[in-house]
């Protein structure tokens, strides 16, 4: 019974158990003797000259060490841009100096004081860009404006119904417009010629592209093809704005969502929500855009980076907003009140009731880092006014039209001034005019000699 209770010990796995005491003390042994061989070889061999090294391995090692140079870092990408836009101004300033040279110069004879003058002419370059974009000095167009008459010098026509929507391309020689009837027309500004045409329809059609509201196409500029379609809002989109130099979009729909786009990725970075009413529209400076939504009363800068937002809130439905510089920026109400406003401030800097008369605003423009502003409405009426030291607003010239300002864009030298005139509204159709032939108004602005100038503030 004694034994039944007690459990015999397992013989170790590793040895036999059938082997007596006297042989399990020499496989031990032998073991043994055998890891103490193996740790003396270990030994030699790690303690073997450099000669022996296997030089395959080397190789190897170096192909690391060079994808890790290669592996540019953000401040590193930073830098070379950097670099990159000091040799563009650079080149633009050598040209400047070597104009008056004859050809076939060359650049061995430059002297040091010529050197150092180009260094400052570059110095002096960037310190006006960033100047212009901070607001601290300004483009001063106005006074060409008041010496030279705007003249009509072209009429595009090409859309069935009114014209919605215009911009103009950054080298100022090209202009893309929209319509009510759901196309879309290049024109170029250099020629007055129609580039090419995409026509669209509400429904779908064999021969058109169709548009729902809730998508955004993006279309290559050169042809005119469709290049892919974005959806995420769930109502018809108001309003669009690429930033600067940038493949990120915002876009505003009647669904109050303000939302960010990757182009090139096709994906959504951010979906801002805060206003009350419809999105109407929407306008970019650098990396905040600002929204204005109309019945809220109510325009948002959005800081996306930092997740905030800043809030103004107007005294009236407001349905154009526009930045100026990184710091000001203009709105206009359905009451025909123009506001002048300044980030740092919640009240406007500055009001121009009753601009016109007794219709609401229904857009602004303005060319970049400039002290001109142009607004639009329905009084039959477009007004050009003087940012006067971000203090006020002086008017300077008034362009009688036929119908409803539904855009008005500048080229970046402020040459040419486009108006897109229509029958009514963008927006609808609460006003109107019979008369008004749905085109686009092409104003020659400053004297072909006339030079940019830059103001101080």
């Amino acid at each position: 019974m004694s034994n039944f209770f007690v459990r015999k010990r397992k013989p170790d796995s590793g040895f036999n158990s059938k082997l007596k005491p006297s042989k399990v003390r020499k496989q031990v042994d032998q073991s043994s003797a055998q890891k103490r061989r193996l740790g003396r070889s270990n030994d030699e061999e790690i303690e073997s000259s450099e000669s022996d090294i296997d030089d395959k391995s080397l190789p190897d090692d170096n192909v690391e060490d060079e994808q890790e140079d290669t592996e540019e870092t953000a401040q590193q990408t930073k830098l070379r841009l950097a670099k990159m836009y000091i040799e563009e101004v650079r080149e633009k300033v050598k040209f400047g100096l070597t104009s008056g040279q004859k050809e076939g110069g060359s650049d061995e004879g430059v002297s040091e004081d010529e050197s150092d003058e180009e260094d400052e002419k570059v110095g002096l370059a960037l310190r006006t860009t960033s100047a212009l974009k901070s607001g601290q000095i300004q483009k001063n167009f106005s006074k060409g404006i008041l010496e030279f008459t705007p003249e009509e010098i072209h009429r595009f026509r090409g859309h069935k119904n009114t014209v919605t929507c215009g911009c103009v391309s950054s080298n100022g020689l090209e202009l893309y417009t929209g319509s009510k009837d759901c196309s879309i027309i290049k024109w170029n500004l250099s020629k007055n010629v129609k580039v090419w045409m995409v026509k669209g329809h509400k429904k779908s059609a064999s021969d058109r592209v169709c548009h729902k509201d809730p998508e955004i196409f993006i279309w290559k500029p050169t042809d005119g093809s469709l290049v892919s379609k974005l959806k995420g809002h769930k109502s018809s989109v108001l309003s669009l704005k690429f930033k600067p130099h940038s493949y990120q979009l915002f876009s505003t729909s009647v669904d109050r969502f303000v939302k960010v786009w990757q182009v090139d990725d096709e994906v959504i970075l951010d979906n801002l929500c805060g206003h009350e009413s419809n999105v109407c529209c929407v306008d970019s400076f650098d990396d905040n855009p600002i929204t204005c939504g109309s019945t809220d009363k109510s325009i948002r800068v959005w800081k996306v980076s930092e997740s905030s937002q800043l809030v103004f809130n107007h005294c009236d439905y407001v349905d154009c907003v526009l930045y100026l510089n990184r710091e000001y920026f203009v709105s206009g109400d359905c009451a025909g009140c123009i506001c002048l406003w300044s980030t740092r401030k919640k009240k406007p800097v500055y009001r121009q009731f009753d601009a016109h008369r007794p219709k609401w605003i229904t857009s602004l423009a303005t060319a970049p880092c400039s002290d001109i502003v142009a607004s639009g409405s329905s009084s039959g009426a477009v007004k050009l006014w003087k940012v006067f030291q971000f203090e006020k607003l002086n008017l300077l010239r008034t362009i009688e039209v036929v119908g409803c300002v539904n855009f008005i864009s500048f080229t970046p030298d402020a040459r040419k001034m486009i108006l897109g005139i229509g029958r009514d509204h963008r927006l609808g159709r609460w006003e109107v005019f019979p008369e008004c032939k749905n085109s686009c108004l092409v104003y020659k602005m400053l004297k072909d000699d006339e030079q940019d100038a830059s103001t101080a503030v």
